[in-house]
């Protein structure tokens, strides 16, 4: 992995920066659930995959902006695409910095359950296209 560009996520993606577009004033996560058109609200899910997509549709314009001048954010084109995010920085020999999230569930304090290995996965939709997927 390329220590610099580990750097460089960390730097853009600080505890500050997530605060401030994740969190509301008491610290916790400002998302509380789904909104229909007719402005009823059903609270989030537990479902990881549910959070993680609400995580991207809050990260993906502030990153963006804090990127700009810098770097560029680039979106996957479509849900089971990877990574779900790419940086590329042009002025940089054209590096490109993959962002996969990755979600789970706690397990207790200071434990979380395993990640999913996504594309990685012997049973993965990256590997078996063809395959059933929930």
């Amino acid at each position: 992995m390329c220590i610099d560009c580990l750097n460089r996520v960390r730097n853009w993606l600080n505890d500050d920066f997530l605060r401030k577009v994740l969190c509301d004033e008491d610290g916790h996560w400002s998302a509380r659930g789904i909104v229909d058109t007719n402005k009823q609200i059903f609270p989030m899910t537990l479902d990881t995959k549910v959070g993680s997509k609400v995580f991207e549709s809050q990260i993906t314009g502030p990153l963006a902006g804090l990127l700009e001048g810098d770097a560029i954010l680039i979106e996957a084109d479509y849900q089971n695409q990877y990574p779900d995010f790419s940086i590329h920085i042009p002025n940089d020999d054209d590096t490109l910095i993959a962002l996969d999230v990755k979600s789970t569930y706690r397990k207790g304090k200071g434990r979380v359950n395993g990640m999913t290995l996504g594309a990685y996965s012997r049973t993965s939709y990256f590997r078996n296209r063809d395959g059933n997927r929930n």
